[in-house]
């Protein structure tokens, strides 16, 4: 499969699990952003790069920490592992640190083998 479709699969899978948990989420069309989907809810605003493969090039990790200085708000990962969806919280310094409060450490999705793109 080609990898942009991966991708856009992955994001819809993730915008799909925010909106099912009340967040309202935008996303980023095009990979022209260095984040893929801006996740907002009262009083919060949460800003998340999707990778399946849960890898940031060292480019996108110090981009990613200075947007969040910038903003002051979370950078997130969103990573599929074979346990679901993981979501990991990219600190200032540009190190991800597992799990956040109000959005699950792991957690098993409905998207499992049978639904993965072909």
């Amino acid at each position: 499969m080609i990898p942009y479709r991966v991708g856009y699969y992955f994001e819809s899978r993730v915008r799909a699990w925010l909106e099912d948990n009340g967040w309202t989420v935008f996303r980023s069309g095009g990979s022209r952003s260095p984040v893929d989907l801006v996740a907002m809810r009262p009083h919060e605003t949460v800003l998340i790069q999707c990778k399946a493969g849960g890898r940031l090039a060292p480019r996108e990790r110090e981009e990613l920490a200075k947007l969040s200085v910038q903003l002051r708000v979370k950078v997130l990962l969103a990573s599929r592992e074979k346990t679901g969806l993981t979501f990991r919280r990219l600190r200032p310094d540009g190190k991800l640190v597992d799990g956040l409060e109000d959005t699950p450490e792991r957690r098993k999705e409905d998207y499992g083998d049978q639904a993965r793109p072909r």
